[in-house]
């Protein structure tokens, strides 16, 4: 038997309990549960009173509470009283600011469906890649990527070419580029890699994917279907 004396007269803290688990302090007595602290097996409870109360940590203010995170009664987490929405995960940004719910980092990837033949003209564009929209619902950060390959067309001259991807907003405005400029030797065929990376607002997007020549002189050049543009975003 535990000595209840023993806890009255030399207790190891202020306040202290006996060694046993249980409810060691009820704060509200409710009618199908109480609201309190307990104790089990290798554990530490904290309850609410019944199946619809919340249990929320956060600071007073003049005898105002102010919620900053939260367990539901069906588990979900509130942090500043926003449980976030599906799918969504909890980020840190740092010491100076609370967490929030954001997207998942994601990849959307379009593919070349064509050849993107130079032949006379300046510039072509990439069917399957340009022309794309995608939309993004919340603040990211976007990294893309294309892979193309490519080949000179010409049997006497060199074909000084660039694929370029950009962004463009929904007003028609570039807010990401890049480019990756090759010579392509005399019939040959090359490997032509693009890397862009930008911050944008949540919105519509369209991407255009062109293979260009690099000067009036240059040989033509052919880009086959076997392309692809990744683009992976990471929302903020």
């Amino acid at each position: 038997m535990v000595n209840l004396f023993q806890y009255k007269t030399n207790p190891n803290a202020p306040l202290a309990f006996a060694a046993s688990l249980g409810k060691k302090i009820t704060l509200y007595p409710g009618s199908t549960g109480d609201v309190g602290f307990g104790v089990a097996g290798n554990r530490l409870q904290i309850y609410s009173d019944n199946p619809n109360a919340d249990v929320a940590l956060g600071y007073d203010a003049a005898g105002v509470f102010n919620e900053r995170f939260a367990v539901k009664p069906n588990g979900a987490l509130a942090v500043n009283g926003n449980t976030g929405g599906n799918g969504q995960i909890l980020q840190s940004n740092g010491s100076g600011s609370a967490a929030t719910w954001v997207g998942k980092p994601h990849v959307i990837t379009f593919s070349q469906t064509g050849n993107a033949n130079l032949g006379l003209t300046n510039s072509v564009a990439i069917p399957g890649i340009d022309n794309q929209p995608f939309n993004l619902t919340e603040n990211s950060s976007i990294v893309f990527m294309a892979d193309l390959n490519a080949y000179s067309q010409s049997l006497l001259y060199i074909a000084y070419c660039y694929t370029e991807i950009q962004i463009l907003n929904a007003v028609n405005q570039v807010v990401a580029s890049a480019r990756a400029y090759e010579s392509l030797p005399s019939l040959r065929k090359i490997n032509m890699n693009v890397v862009g990376a930008a911050n944008l607002p949540t919105g519509i997007y369209t991407i255009r994917a062109v293979l260009a020549r690099l000067d009036a002189l240059s040989g033509a050049a052919i880009s086959e279907p076997a392309g692809k543009l990744i683009i992976q975003i990471f929302p903020q």
